[in-house]
């Protein structure tokens, strides 16, 4: 869950420590990691919302890129060691462990 501080210029440093214990790296304002000008109009929830959720979708798809080339490489390699089997016969002491 994220709090959403009113945007007021003025905010108390007490209210800010609450914030963090409460909502820690999950809240937004003056003082916190996500600043939210005061009386803000050109930024909105949903816009912040869309922001996030872009940016994890794109650490997500990061990932499925490493763990494509990942099932790739094994791909290969069981491919090599299945040729490589086929090529002396099954004989178990000459299969590849590379």
């Amino acid at each position: 869950m994220w709090f959403m501080h009113d945007g007021a210029p003025h905010f108390a440093f007490p209210v800010r420590q609450y914030l963090h214990k409460h909502f820690p790296h999950r809240w937004i304002g003056g003082g916190s990691k996500y600043v939210w000008p005061p009386r803000s109009l050109d930024l909105k929830p949903s816009r912040f919302l869309c922001m996030e959720l872009r940016q994890k979708i794109q650490e997500e798809a990061n990932t499925f890129k490493i763990r494509g080339k990942f099932c790739c490489n094994i791909q290969r390699h069981l491919r090599r060691c299945v040729l490589k089997c086929i090529e002396v016969k099954n004989k178990v002491d000459k299969f590849p462990t590379d």
